[in-house]
């Protein structure tokens, strides 16, 4: 059987794993801050593996922090409920406690179906809309009346 690709003479193994990662070609980082290097001696022309073309190698500083110490700030997505929260809103930038307010959504009105299969028609079908706990929740900001986020029953 014969390939289309051409077959490629090996005349030395691979590099082992230490030549590769203590390379003599690899640069320094630069005293200056923010700075970087070109180095151009990464692979000498003559040098460079077949089916390889890296003409440069492009070296940048690491940065920390002055103490030495690396800090990870997390956030939680907001857990809007029942009650008002304490956050920031992200239209005006504010610190807040957010205005609730209760409007009747899909639960109410299937509670008002199910009330009217079971025979509740002489006015019992529209207790579910006085009921605070079946209806949705949104949370708007008291300064720009932006909408930060709704808790949905169903």
């Amino acid at each position: 059987m014969t390939s289309v690709y051409p077959t490629e003479e090996k005349s030395s193994p691979p590099p082992t794993y230490e030549q590769a990662t203590y390379s003599p070609h690899t640069t320094t980082m630069p005293p200056a801050f923010g700075a970087h290097t070109i180095s151009s001696t990464a692979f000498p022309p003559q040098a460079a593996p077949v089916g390889m073309c890296p003409t440069s190698m492009i070296t940048l500083p690491s940065y920390s922090s002055p103490t030495g110490a690396n800090m990870l700030i997390t956030t939680q997505p907001l857990m809007y409920g029942d009650l008002p929260i304490q956050c920031s809103c992200p239209n005006c930038y504010q610190v807040i406690v957010t205005r609730v307010e209760k409007k009747e959504g899909l639960l109410p009105w299937l509670v008002c179906g199910g009330v009217l299969l079971m025979g509740g028609w002489l006015g019992c079908c529209l207790i579910p809309f006085c009921i605070d706990s079946l209806k949705d929740i949104e949370h708007y900001c008291p300064h720009c009346a932006a909408l930060l986020g709704a808790r949905r029953r169903i």
